[in-house]
């Protein structure tokens, strides 16, 4: 005898096979460009000699295919438990915020370059990106509790978000960090505009901007969803 589900349910599932895929389909991305890019890798990174700017690659590049890979295994492992969800998941939003880290490292040194290594700008910069990136990955994990979910075959883990107000911090966080890399950014540009106008100095106020304005929009637009979209409690991160 077939078993009709209330539509709410179905909507949560479908929801959930959502997130499921997407990550999926943004591990195959990652894989599909790093085989495109690899030979010019090889060419122009690994014959090189090690310098910070290799560290850094390597530092940002590599360890989203670790976070993906746990990420994955949160998704399609059918023998987890509780347990196991909630220490594979925490390990992928450690090793993801620490590359992110590592990457907005990169701007603060842009940054700091921009404002002529001003030590000033550059310490208080990176304690702020480096707290923030903590505070959003703790609030994330302490708003959590784990448990076995009744759809096993399509998310092994059921997730009650205790507190939601605080997963918007995870956004706020970094809709802070942009923008205060952004105003620094700006601040100093309009200021140096009628000084220098060299192809470097134009190039580093374009991409920062630039920059700026599609990682804000993307966390704006999370932001937003998290507030207005449907309150999805199987998860993993999309």
């Amino acid at each position: 005898m077939a078993v009709s589900l209330p539509g709410p349910v179905l909507t949560l599932l479908r929801d959930v096979m959502l997130m499921k895929y997407m990550n999926f389909i943004a591990f195959t991305m990652l894989a599909y460009d790093y085989i495109l890019t690899f030979s010019d890798e090889v060419r122009y990174i690994w014959r090189r000699e090690w310098r910070a700017g290799k560290v850094f690659y390597i530092a940002t590049k590599y360890p989203a295919f670790i976070d993906s890979g746990l990420f994955l295994t949160f998704w399609f492992d059918l023998k987890l438990n509780a347990q196991g969800c909630r220490r594979i998941f925490n390990a992928g939003t450690w090793f993801m915020t620490a590359g992110t880290i590592i990457a907005e490292w990169i701007l603060c040194m842009r940054t700091n370059a921009i404002w002529g290594k001003s030590k000033k700008v550059f310490v208080p910069l990176v304690i702020f990106v480096f707290i923030g990136g903590v505070y959003a990955v703790k609030s994330l994990q302490s708003s959590l509790e784990w448990s076995l979910s009744p759809f096993p075959t399509i998310s092994r883990c059921y997730i009650n978000v205790t507190r939601p107000n605080l997963l918007y911090t995870v956004y706020v966080c970094t809709m802070g960090k942009e923008f205060v890399i952004f105003a620094l950014t700006l601040w100093k540009g309009v200021s140096q505009w009628k000084t220098s106008r060299s192809p470097l100095i134009n190039t580093l106020y374009r991409d920062g901007v630039l920059y700026f304005f599609i990682m804000f929009a993307i966390s704006l637009t999370n932001f937003v969803m998290a507030i207005v979209g449907p309150k999805v409690r199987y998860t993993g991160y999309s």
